[in-house]
């Protein structure tokens, strides 16, 4: 009997599973649809609007303007989070001059819901120029990887404020004094990650630690392009803020 009641839970699980993940798929191929045919930034918040009003409930779905900051050269990294039927998107565009260059979505669960497109042509000039000014050899990959990480910039956060994680990995550097990891996250795309090393600098720098010169003007750089993160304020997180 109790095996027969195990059989029946997992029948019924399996198949509210089969339907949940249904409905992730279907958000996703019409948010994609969009994505794959709109080349304006600005147009692309209105399509996804647009698709909001379709679902009957309008108080639990969202199309969210999330991020949007200079990441550069005159490029601009947008960040779009949806929620449609509990299930969270995340789409991550880079844009000159209102047309898209990269684009990105990805699901907060279902990971084989995912899709990329760039204009590798256009992205390499980008590249050639910023690979120069920090010193550094990024590839259109790295680029796709980094532009999209889900990061939040605090070195601690949560009740007792602990250190994070990425924080926990600034003090291991600081603590022994590695200036190189910290110039690697410096170049990163992810303006939360060069935070980070902003961060590990200035620690290192109150210990009276010498920077190279070349280091000093790329923080320099960083500080006033003052781009807008994602960060963490005692317990909550996910506020939206220029930190310099």
């Amino acid at each position: 009997m109790k095996n027969l009641s195990l059989i029946i839970f997992l029948f019924f699980a399996l198949k509210i599973q089969a339907q949940t993940e249904f409905e992730a798929q279907k958000n996703f191929i019409k948010i994609k649809d969009i994505l794959t045919t709109e080349s304006s930034s600005k147009n692309l918040i209105t399509k996804l609007n647009s698709l909001k009003l379709t679902f009957k409930d309008q108080i639990n779905n969202h199309v969210y303007d999330f991020l949007n900051r200079d990441i550069d050269f005159d490029y601009n990294h947008k960040r779009i989070m949806i929620i449609f039927d509990t299930w969270q998107y995340q789409i991550d565009i880079i844009s000159k001059n209102d047309n898209i260059y990269l684009k990105s979505i990805k699901t907060e669960y279902f990971k084989k819901y995912s899709y990329s497109s760039l204009d590798e042509n256009e992205l390499k000039g980008y590249l050639l120029k910023r690979n120069t000014f920090y010193q550094s050899h990024k590839r259109i990959k790295q680029l796709l990887e980094e532009i999209s990480i889900n990061e939040t910039f605090a070195m601690r956060c949560g009740d007792g404020l602990p250190y994070t994680k990425e924080g926990l990995k600034i003090k291991s550097f600081v603590d022994e004094e590695d200036i190189e990891s910290l110039k690697i996250l410096l170049s990163n795309f992810n303006c939360e990650k060069q935070a980070f090393a902003v961060e590990g600098f200035s620690i290192l720098s109150k210990n009276e630690v010498e920077i190279p010169n070349e280091y000093n003007i790329l923080i320099k750089h960083i500080k006033e392009r003052n781009a807008e993160l994602q960060i963490c304020s005692g317990c909550i997180t996910g506020l939206v803020e220029k930190i310099y």
